[in-house]
């Protein structure tokens, strides 16, 4: 699939899943660490971000 088509899909999404690297329990607070575009469209577009840990 070519980027430009890729780019709708991420941008049209309804909901996001990502990874988690590390995660603090009392304040609900994860961390994602990345060097990809792909993650900051996934975690920050979407109304729901599910976060997997």
């Amino acid at each position: 699939m070519p980027a430009e088509q890729l780019r709708q899909v991420f941008l049209s999404a309804d909901v996001g899943i990502s990874g988690v690297n590390f995660a603090i329990a009392e304040t609900g607070t994860i961390s994602i660490v990345t060097n990809e575009g792909n993650g900051r469209y996934v975690t920050g577009v979407p109304p729901i971000h599910i976060a997997m840990m």
